[in-house]
């Protein structure tokens, strides 16, 4: 009923799925296989997983206005903060999943990627996963954030670190050792390795233009030419997908599942501990106080006939007993 009751808030996110798809998929409309085209590939990779997880974010509020309510809750014993943290993830699928389709159909086939259904469905997984994971996260930093101007800087900072050591803007080998650790602890790097993996894995690349070197006139065979692209083999007027990933990012394709394993991982960890720090952690939980109620009922005796009888004759004796107190003596008399 809180999520269905926000319809705003539904709609507003119906909208920008589908606005963003439309116009990403102009900026990256019909992506052809060849070395011009390979990093523009890749980002727009990128950019429909950042996009389509960007709303993730509005969990932050919710969750900070929200517990509030649930605090009330909590105290008048309605029910657990646990099992209310489990139904908003299982609300969340639904409608992820019918976001996740509006965003993907749209964007997937005016870019041109690989038009086959095993790769569509393998990228509309790893979308929709994705999405969840980073919803789980950006809900756990709202849960455990005291106020939401602590909560905007942490995610902030976290997504920051995310998009710089995801793998893309700087390939692995160009990391600095001590911080490419940060590309292990967040969803988002293992999402985007699933992509690129699903994407490049059978793709041939052909190398044109200003990429094949030497170029210009008089440098019209092959055998004495090479692809500027990683990967690249001397003698080929083409590049294997599989090793440009390898050559150039550090990316192997029989890692995929393993990638998606991790990202899956990772959204039950966030689960979890929305459900642990929901039931122990409380900010601002003052000014009321907490009911608690017994778990079985209080035992009360049965009247019978015999302690009526009982009870009426004592209640007679006191009775005469009282009025004798109260009547003067006969010698004052």
């Amino acid at each position: 009923m809180i999520f269905i009751g926000n319809r705003n808030a539904i709609a507003f996110k119906v909208i920008y799925n589908i606005g963003f798809a439309v116009l990403l998929g102009f900026f990256f409309v019909n992506l052809q296989a060849n070395s011009y085209s390979t990093f523009l590939r890749g980002g727009a990779l990128f950019t429909a997983l950042l996009l389509s997880t960007l709303t993730s974010q509005s969990e932050i509020p919710k969750a900070v206005t929200g517990r509030l309510v649930m605090y009330k809750h909590k105290s008048l014993a309605l029910y657990r903060p646990a099992a209310l943290s489990i139904a908003q993830t299982l609300v969340d699928l639904p409608f992820a999943t019918f976001q996740s389709v509006c965003f993907t159909i749209i964007f997937y086939f005016l870019t041109n990627l690989e038009r086959t259904a095993p790769h569509y469905f393998r990228f509309f997984l790893f979308i929709w996963t994705g999405s969840l994971a980073l919803t789980a996260m950006f809900r756990l930093i709202g849960n455990i954030s005291p106020n939401i101007d602590v909560a905007h800087t942490i995610s902030g900072i976290g997504l920051l670190v995310q998009i710089l050591y995801s793998g893309y803007l700087q390939p692995y080998s160009s990391m600095h050792p001590w911080f490419i650790w940060f590309s292990f602890i967040f969803p988002l790097p293992y999402a985007l390795r699933a992509l690129l993996i699903n994407e490049f894995n059978d793709l041939r690349i052909r190398c044109v233009g200003n990429n094949l070197i030497p170029g210009g006139p008089g440098f019209a065979d092959i055998s004495n030419q090479v692809c500027a692209l990683p990967g690249s083999r001397p003698g080929q007027l083409y590049v294997l997908g599989r090793d440009y990933l390898a050559d150039g990012y550090g990316i192997y394709v029989n890692s995929q599942w393993r990638y998606f394993l991790g990202l899956l991982g990772y959204l039950l960890v966030y689960t979890l501990l929305i459900a642990l720090v929901m039931e122990f952690v409380e900010f601002g939980n003052t000014g009321y106080t907490i009911n608690v109620y017994k778990r079985y009922p209080p035992h009360v005796p049965v009247a019978t006939e015999s302690d009526e009888s009982e009870s009426s004759s004592i209640l007679s004796e006191e009775g005469a007993a009282a009025a004798a107190e109260k009547s003067p003596p006969i010698s004052e008399l």
